[in-house]
């Protein structure tokens, strides 16, 4: 909220109007919403950029909200077609999207949006790391955020720039905890919950509770197995650094 509090303006999903010789101009007008690509929900101008760009073949799964009403174009194709720009022959989807005043309502909603959009980045990143398409060698720990902390302020134009870029990643990495803490594993705020839970079904159906010594033992053990993996990826940095 700090930080947006400054936004000149946020780059809203809502179609202000076309390119010259757009493909799309008719299937999709002016003041449309675009809420949803392939399932994904659409916050900001560069999610539909991000999602429509990740399909090859270009046949979209969209949704639309027009003049409040819920409007789904499955398998509509839609690809970037070339268009010149300053002498340079450059491909877009011709589609311009609004700027969305920098009002209180909209710094609240856009700073909330983007929350989101740091969950749903987390999401991803989990579930690359359990389909394989992410690695060990991916991850990083405290000492290398610090360093990625670093880089980023150190590659900003400006000394207020790079505050803000810091700034933004910082919360990115505070999202990042509170997702990962939620999950349910044993010594986090999620596997807590997850026993409790447990605790709740097996006390309904056989009407005792579980002895909280077991509890402590699995948490215990989640404990050390949560210590002995983040000092492993603390080396996998510290030695990444040193090579």
């Amino acid at each position: 909220i700090i930080l947006y509090a400054g936004a000149g303006g946020f780059n809203s999903p809502v179609i202000a109007g076309f390119a010259d010789g757009c493909p799309y101009e008719g299937t999709l007008q002016a003041g449309d919403e675009i809420r949803r690509v392939n399932g994904e929900r659409i916050f900001f101008t560069g999610n539909f950029i991000q999602y429509a760009s990740a399909d090859e073949d270009g046949d979209l799964d969209l949704v639309i909200i027009r003049d409040g009403k819920r409007i789904e174009l499955d398998n509509y194709h839609m690809v970037p077609v070339d268009y010149e720009v300053n002498g340079q022959t450059v491909k877009k989807y011709g589609v311009n999207f609004t700027i969305a005043a920098p009002t209180v309502g909209n710094v609240l909603k856009y700073s909330f949006y983007n929350c989101l959009d740091f969950v749903r980045m987390v999401r991803a990143g989990l579930v690359q790391l359990f389909t394989g398409q992410a690695s060990m060698s991916d991850m990083t720990g405290v000492v290398g955020m610090v360093d990625i902390i670093n880089e980023t302020g150190q590659s900003a134009q400006s000394t207020s720039e790079g505050i803000a870029n810091v700034v933004f990643l910082v919360a990115f990495i505070a999202v990042n905890l509170a997702v990962m803490n939620l999950l349910p594993l044993p010594a986090l705020d999620g596997g807590r919950a997850f026993l409790l839970l447990v605790n709740t079904v097996f006390t309904a159906i056989t009407k005792k509770k579980i002895p909280s010594k077991y509890e402590g033992y699995i948490h215990a053990a989640g404990m050390i197995l949560l210590l002995a993996f983040m000092a492993f990826i603390t080396f996998k940095d510290i030695w990444k650094l040193v090579r």
